[in-house]
């Protein structure tokens, strides 16, 4: 029989503090910066319960494996099982085909508590906002479920070993940090996701129960009181540090890695301190905090849902919304906690009980998989819905190159269609999602088009250039320089990303550079067409489109029926491009009246007319995000250009 710890109010009122401080940053950021670290607390505290549990079960011999495991499905399956039904139920009569099928994904990830992996697996150039992901939330479950799986089997191999426990705890938990830093140099979403680099939180958890153990250790302090003012100042010092952090952590911090390290050893110390110091056992003790102590998982596992599917569904997030979201997640948490989780955790019939669970977890797995490959069932949509729906999906994905040509590239994304290659489209993201349209147009007149570039990485050459991306690009702009076959190079990219200071750094390294950004954009820009000129290709740049001043998908009708479309409402004013624009449209006017005459094709004359910019028509959606066009989009623009794009190559 394992043996559980005897109950602590206080314990739930620290999980109170995690959880509404997690819930109030999700909400009021401003309010609680550093609210995030309300994970961290919990992760000690699990750390701590269970490993009571598993130590004090293997000390009178009757820690039984499977009986743990038992006891954590029926602890954590049964909310999660709940807030996973409720969230694809929902989302299929209000999400997308692609946020469906992503979401299916996702559930299956959640089911399997590997949520952690799949998030860092899609991070990127192209990883969706945050708020997209309704099971964003889950990588922390992800974790503590990995550490369950890990530890007692790691304690239950080493109890009879001459190995001291705390050395053991102290050798992997330093393991663990120093990992966790590596990580962090490397790869802050690698440190945050990982459970490598995040077993240490749990691990201190853990070393705490050795500590409580040898309490009385603090009687070489002499009297009682002395040793209630040594826990009471633990407590003090513990709530300083825990609400330090909550107020002064951000997300400009790198996190977790040593800044971690505040909210863990706060909460590490609160815990250590007992239930009879004074911050305890009258602030972390008192009936409202240990009330949502109490329902703080089911509150955990409601609340991102709620926030997600409201911004996915809204576009926004207002104050009255925001209010709404935390009275309903309170009130859901309260329902599911006394009514399915307390019923299903306790009582008898507990070996059906568990194995419904494991069964229903398992079902619900599989049915995100389905769900994932038939990409959103987007059948549940009328014909012309559906054609909107795939707009959004975009090209990510480019068609394998038809010889070895690309061989000799090293950016992120190359091919081509046909024979070997006459003319060549340089860029970035951007280029990637007009190649679409332009390896139409290239066709049409029987020659082949191929695409060479990299998100996030501008068209230019620099004799001496520093980083991955410049490098890269540069080597590429040599590669073609010399290829003979190559007649005529299209240059395009989103000229407004590398005149934005914070996003420029990626690339150009800002801060090594005396240079202005303007000049670096002018100079970068001028040596790719005065170098491709010299060496005799005919050189076209193409003006990018509009950036759009919201999101794409606010553009459909709310009720997914195409009855509702009403694409006049998806554009902007003119005005407002035509002066984003203005310095990088400057910049390359600089940059290409200097080299001579190059022409340069406004791809937004496609999209605009003499007062208005659009996102779509009645047929079709441009653009699949704020920036990069669809397939369609790439058609619609190329094709309106087509007469201008023949004419250039007279």
């Amino acid at each position: 029989m394992t043996i559980h710890p005897s109950y602590r109010a206080d314990i739930d009122g620290l999980r109170a503090i995690a959880v509404l401080s997690v819930l109030l940053y999700h909400t009021f950021p401003n309010i609680l910066p550093g609210g995030f670290v309300g994970v961290d607390v919990f992760f000690v505290i699990s750390g701590y319960l269970i490993t009571t549990i598993i130590f004090t079960s293997l000390d009178k011999g009757e820690f039984r494996l499977i009986e743990f495991y038992a006891r954590r499905i029926r602890r954590i399956f049964p909310a999660l099982i709940v807030v996973l039904i409720a969230s694809v139920v929902f989302a299929w009569f209000f999400l997308l085909p692609d946020e469906l099928s992503r979401l299916g994904l996702h559930a299956t990830a959640g089911a399997g508590f590997v949520s952690n992996f799949l998030l860092w697996s899609e991070s990127g150039y192209f990883d969706l906002d945050a708020t997209r992901k309704p099971f964003l939330h889950l990588w922390s479950l992800g974790i503590e479920e990995q550490f369950y799986l890990l530890w007692p089997a790691l304690v239950m191999l080493t109890w009879n070993a001459k190995l001291p426990r705390f050395l053991m705890i102290l050798i992997v938990g330093m393991l663990s940090f120093l990992i966790g830093l590596v990580l962090l140099a490397y790869s802050e979403t690698a440190a945050f996701y990982l459970p490598i680099g995040r077993f240490w939180e749990l691990l201190v958890g853990s070393g705490l129960v050795l500590i409580a153990k040898r309490r009385n250790g603090f009687r070489f302090l002499g009297s009682d009181l002395r040793v209630s003012v040594a826990l009471n100042t633990m407590s003090i010092i513990g709530v300083g540090a825990l609400f330090a952090s909550l107020l002064i952590i951000d997300s400009s911090y790198q996190f977790p890695g040593l800044t971690a390290m505040f909210p863990v050893f706060g909460a590490a110390l609160l815990v250590l301190s007992g239930s009879d110091s004074f911050v305890n056992k009258y602030l972390l003790s008192n009936r409202l905090l240990t009330f949502f102590g109490s329902i703080s998982f089911a509150l955990y596992l409601w609340h991102w849902p709620l926030i997600s599917f409201h911004e996915i569904v809204k576009n926004s997030l207002h104050f009255d919304a925001k209010v709404a979201i935390i009275l309903v997640t309170i009130l859901l948490a309260y329902l599911t906690t006394r009514f399915i989780e307390k019923p299903l955790r306790f009582g008898r019939a507990l070996r059906q009980k568990t194995q419904g669970l494991a069964l229903a977890m398992i079902l619900i797995a599989i049915a995100g998989l389905v769900i994932n490959f038939q990409k959103g069932f987007e059948q549940r949509f009328d014909s012309q819905m559906m054609q909107l729906t795939r707009d959004l999906q975009g090209g990510v994905t480019l068609p394998s190159p038809s010889t070895r040509w690309c061989d000799k590239f090293s950016l992120s994304f190359c091919t081509h269609q046909g024979k070997s290659p006459t003319m060549v489209l340089i860029g970035d993201s951007h280029a990637r999602a007009l190649y679409f349209g332009m390896s139409l147009w290239a066709q049409s007149r029987g020659q082949s088009l191929a695409i060479v570039g990299q998100g996030a990485c501008p068209p230019y050459l620099f004799d001496n250039p520093k980083g991955q991306c410049l490098v890269s690009m540069s080597s590429a702009i040599t590669t073609i320089l010399s290829d003979p076959d190559i007649k005529t190079v299209f240059l395009t990219y989103q000229m407004s990303r590398y005149l934005n200071p914070a996003k420029a750094s990626e690339v150009f390294n800002t801060e090594q550079n005396s240079l202005s950004l303007k000049d670096i954009n002018i100079i970068g820009l001028r040596n790719s067409i005065s170098s491709l000129n010299a060496a005799e290709k005919r050189v076209v740049v193409l003006e990018d489109v509009p950036e759009l001043p919201f999101d794409i998908r606010s553009c459909l009708p709310e009720n997914n029926r195409s009855s509702a479309w009403d694409f006049g409402r998806c554009s902007f004013d003119k005005t407002e491009f035509d002066s984003r624009r203005e310095s990088s449209h400057s910049i390359l006017i600089d940059a290409v009246s200097s080299v001579g005459d190059i022409p340069v094709l406004t791809l937004a004359d496609a999209l605009c007319d003499s007062s208005r910019c659009y996102g779509a028509n009645k047929d079709m959606l441009f653009y699949t995000d704020t920036d990069h066009l669809s397939i369609r989009g790439s058609n619609y623009v190329v094709e309106s250009n087509s007469v201008k794009l023949n004419g250039v190559l007279q």
